[in-house]
């Protein structure tokens, strides 16, 4: 069928009505004049993407991929990266809006590096001889095109390319170096400080700006203070925090993460951190007074357990990153209507071609 796009929307996508019903699209741009292939239906909307461009917009670029959009992993490669970073910063600023959230969008700082080669980890699929990642809504998978993704590490498009090495495992990983992450640990070194993974446990996929995102949060941090770290995975963020504090205390519902986190602090010969396994959505945090909170969650936010203990426990400051803005800014409502203030605001690109950027706001009661 052939549709008018309206505006950009979340995910990457872009909305438009027909006929009463609701559509989003992917691989359109407002103002296009579009025909579209249905990928999924529901009562409340319609899920399409782009079959051809009948009338395009002046914004659109011949796409560098030759499985776009039919490829789940990307929803920008018709757009250059300098508008598709406007896209996210004006869908940030409008669900801001939608609760309530005062940003100011001349003080958002927005960092950034390449669009290109970025990722330092993949899983791939197989299926009927074909090697690649699953389309949108789908459990179909799309072969990668001939030279790779170009999304990923040049090295991992490397490793991606030779049959053997998807042989030995479909999930790599490159940090100090390249390596199968569901069968061996990670090492990881930055400012001294030697770090380790444990099999499938979690990193952040953009090492070029993951020392930039940890200089800001380590540069927010004020001296001399007791801290409360939510769901601090295997303790990175704590080996540079513990710098900072008097004391620092780590909450984590992974086990072997914990493991990970102690053992990266007693190599790194730091004294003054200790860690919990707790589950922070079913499992209450203990009355306790802590001067910050830092808190990184998964896409699902901190939690009403956690918000609950912070209206209780009122921590002088927060500092939030999250890599979902729609749930961060559901939190900052409610935290926002405690009396605290936004002190600071800075989004992270660090999945450039994809929806998702990682926010890291700082607030203070």
């Amino acid at each position: 069928m052939v549709i008018q796009v309206e505006k950009w929307v979340q995910a990457g996508n872009c909305l438009a009505h027909f006929n009463g019903e609701t559509y989003f699209i992917k691989g359109a741009i407002p103002n296009e004049l579009v025909r579209i292939e249905i990928i999924k239906k529901t009562n409340k909307y319609t899920l399409a993407r782009v079959q051809e461009v009948l009338e395009p917009s002046v914004q659109r670029i011949p796409t560098d991929c030759e499985v776009f959009p039919l490829c789940g992993g990307c929803s920008f490669r018709h757009i250059s990266y300098e508008n598709e970073r406007k896209v996210k910063l004006e869908n940030f600023l409008e669900d801001g809006q939608r609760n309530q959230i005062p940003y100011s969008k001349s003080s958002i700082q927005f960092f950034f590096g390449s669009e290109l080669h970025y990722r330092n980890n993949f899983q791939v699929h197989t299926q009927d001889k074909k090697i690649g990642f699953f389309s949108d809504m789908s459990n179909k998978v799309i072969s990668l095109p001939p030279h790779g993704c170009k999304n990923l590490n040049v090295k991992l498009n490397e490793i991606l390319m030779n049959t053997k090495n998807i042989e030995i495992s479909k999930k790599w990983r490159i940090l100090d170096f390249p390596y199968p992450y569901d069968k061996q640990i990670g090492y990881f070194s930055y400012r001294g400080r030697k770090f380790q993974i444990p099999k499938n446990g979690f990193f952040q996929v953009n090492t070029n700006l993951l020392e930039v995102w940890l200089d800001e949060i380590i540069n927010q941090v004020p001296s001399d203070k007791k801290i409360l770290e939510l769901f601090c995975g295997s303790g990175l963020i704590s080996l540079f925090l513990a710098e900072k504090s008097k004391f620092l205390l780590g909450i984590e519902v992974d086990p072997s993460s914990v493991k990970f986190a102690k053992h990266n602090v007693k190599e790194n010969q730091i004294t003054n951190v200790n860690f919990l396994v707790k589950n922070l959505y079913t499992q209450k945090l203990e009355e306790n007074s802590w001067d910050l909170v830092f808190a990184n969650p998964p896409r699902n936010g901190l939690g009403s357990l956690v918000l609950e203990w912070i209206k209780q426990q009122r921590p002088k400051q927060i500092i939030y990153s999250s890599c979902n803005y729609q749930t961060l800014n559901h939190d900052l409502k409610k935290i926002l209507n405690l009396g605290y203030k936004l002190r600071k605001v800075s989004i992270f690109d660090f999945f450039p071609r994809t929806p998702y950027f990682e926010t890291l706001v700082k607030l203070e009661v």
